[in-house]
């Protein structure tokens, strides 16, 4: 069930502009706006073309191009969701519901980080000589350490929990999800054995039909070794209190987050 209607929720389906700007072709702002419109229709037909028209001008007030769309446009609408009290990241209570839905369409890193940008400008802190060591130990660690999800301040909630001592568990997977993780985690592990095994298959032409931007097994292992990379450098700053040194070895190349806990 919907609880609320937006239109941004619908700009990453966008493939067609997307895959524009990844080729560095020319395209018409006004093209991206008819697209995630047309997009949003698609979802839900049943409501009048005019009621889509006052979210689309509402939504896309001062904006006028791609760069303040993915930026200002997704803080701002990550605002309407998330608040921020003493650097870390909350869900308002009353938008639980809606957010649920709102990260299925975008995912939360993206959406939290840009809520982080508005909310906490990253060259404010540069120019008041705030180490970026201490930016990130007191802004980014609290908020991404363990989980990119952040939770809702529920006083009812928090206090059970309180009560009984704490949860197990901050989630169940079920119908085989962490199936996936696993996947992901070996590609990563292992981009060249990875590629080479999927790539006389009909694997690799469903992943390259799924994510609409993928036309090569070559081009798939640089986006592992590039994610790779990013993934290096979150875990040494993110997670440099509980590394051990032959872990803070391995994870100059690839580090499984599972091993840190094992």
């Amino acid at each position: 069930m919907v609880t609320e209607y937006k239109i941004l929720p619908y700009l990453l389906n966008d493939f067609q502009s997307f895959d524009n700007y990844k080729q560095a072709r020319k395209f018409d702002f006004n093209e991206i706006r008819r697209n995630i419109y047309l997009n949003a229709r698609d979802y839900n037909n049943k409501l009048p073309d005019r009621y889509y028209s006052i979210l689309l001008g509402q939504e896309f007030e001062d904006l006028d191009s791609l760069s303040l769309l993915l930026s200002l446009g997704i803080g701002k609408m990550a605002s309407s969701y998330l608040e921020l009290s003493q650097n870390k990241i909350y869900i308002k209570p009353e938008k639980l519901n809606a957010w649920q839905e709102f990260i299925a369409e975008i995912p939360p890193l993206f959406l939290t980080t840009q809520f982080l940008l508005l909310r906490l400008p990253f060259y404010q802190k540069i120019n008041e000589e705030i180490k970026i060591s201490d930016f990130l130990k007191n802004t980014i660690s609290i908020n991404f350490r363990y989980t990119v999800l952040p939770q809702a301040r529920i006083p009812q909630l928090s206090e059970f929990i309180r009560n009984i001592g704490g949860l197990s568990d901050l989630h169940i997977h079920i119908n085989g999800t962490i199936e996936a993780q696993w996947v992901w985690e070996n590609a990563l592990a292992s981009p060249d054995l990875f590629c080479n095994y999927i790539s006389n298959t009909n694997v690799f032409k469903e992943l390259a039909l799924q994510s609409k931007g993928i036309t090569s097994t070559i081009e798939l292992r640089d986006l592992l070794i590039r994610s790779r990379s990013l993934r290096a450098e979150m875990f040494k700053h993110l997670m440099q209190n509980d590394l051990t040194e032959d872990l803070a070895n391995e994870i100059q190349g690839y580090v499984n987050p599972f091993s840190i806990f094992s």
